[in-house]
């Protein structure tokens, strides 16, 4: 019978593996485009918050440690936040373009990581 409505485990397995893999191509297509999009306006995207975190990464790079006394923080405590990131690629590259792309494509990679390892359980 051609147009049975039988549910088959095998049909039922590949289609779950083809809106995996079409999620999954979608998600690799829009955060590419998310990273195109960032690392063609910078620039624009830039606030006196980022300046000052880019800033205080600079300094945690070349004092090499994560707490500076000399920084005089804000109302917020960051003791442990993106300046650790940030300024890990500031070992690594002295523009700040390319450090602080290279820390956005690493925590959101961590981010969608985890959330994934979350939707798996």
């Amino acid at each position: 019978m051609p147009f049975s409505n039988r549910n088959d485990n095998n049909t039922n397995r590949i289609s779950e593996k083809t809106y995996q893999l079409i999620f999954f191509i979608l998600f690799l297509v829009s955060f590419a485009y998310l990273m195109f999009f960032l690392n063609t306006h910078m620039e624009k995207l830039l606030d006196s918050d980022d300046a000052s975190e880019l800033i205080l990464s600079k300094m945690v790079a070349e004092q090499n440690t994560p707490l500076i006394k000399e920084w005089f923080y804000s109302t917020e405590l960051r003791v442990l936040n993106t300046q650790l990131v940030y300024g890990f690629f500031f070992k690594f590259f002295d523009s700040w373009h390319t450090a602080r792309m290279c820390s956005i494509f690493t925590m959101w990679s961590n981010c969608w990581r985890h959330a994934a390892l979350c939707l798996s359980n």
